[in-house]
């Protein structure tokens, strides 16, 4: 049809945010630094219930959807959470057994990942273990420039999301207009762009 059918589990919260649940979000990045043997172990259960999930679900609809969603904010508004090298040893491991996991029960299916804010320095990792459409672009996060990132990753990736909802959507019309108009001439050239604001509105 024209229309893409859309599948996740239950949460499709990642590693990272369940072990922030579990642990609490301070705790758990000072077990990513200090107590890496913990964080491991933690990590690799969450992994593995999170991979049963995927499994149940796809096992019954994978054949008939177009895309499947997994998450992990791994940003906030000045900056990510951790730096790349911390995300490469402690947590891209698990999220690439998930991507394998979509992909074995759902290979026509793309991978839509959401992570919100500052995480720049990580779409060249995510690129790597699979992701193929990238949600929400955060557009006034740091180093979350729209054009920036479309001429780097545009030949690699789809864009989903990118309208500002922090300060454009609850202004003026005029403002969402020149939101639109600001997105659109940084994504939307040669295709690859689906226009949704930067995370649901409230």
């Amino acid at each position: 049809t024209d229309y893409a059918i859309v599948a996740r589990p239950a949460t499709s919260l990642g590693v990272f945010e369940w072990c922030c649940a579990l642990r609490g979000t301070e705790q758990f990045l000072v077990d990513l630094l200090i107590d890496k043997f913990f964080a491991h172990s933690l990590a690799r259960k969450v992994c593995d219930v999170l991979k049963g999930l995927y499994t149940v679900l796809l096992e019954a609809v994978g054949p008939f959807v177009q895309i499947v969603q997994y998450a992990s904010d791994y940003g906030t508004q000045q900056g990510p959470f951790f730096s790349p090298q911390t995300y490469r040893e402690m947590l891209k491991p698990y999220d690439a057994e998930i991507i394998r996991t979509i992909k074995e029960y759902a290979p026509q299916a793309k991978v839509f990942f959401h992570s919100c804010g500052s995480i720049y320095p990580f779409i060249p990792d995510f690129i790597e273990i699979g992701v193929e459409v990238l949600n929400p672009l955060q557009p006034l996060a740091a180093g979350m420039d729209s054009a920036r990132i479309k001429a780097e990753f545009g030949d690699r990736l789809c864009f989903h999301g990118a309208i500002d909802i922090q300060q454009a959507l609850p202004g003026t019309e005029e403002d969402v207009e020149r939101e639109l108009r600001i997105r659109l001439a940084a994504l939307a050239p040669g295709g690859g762009y689906i226009l949704a604001p930067a995370n649901h509105i409230q």
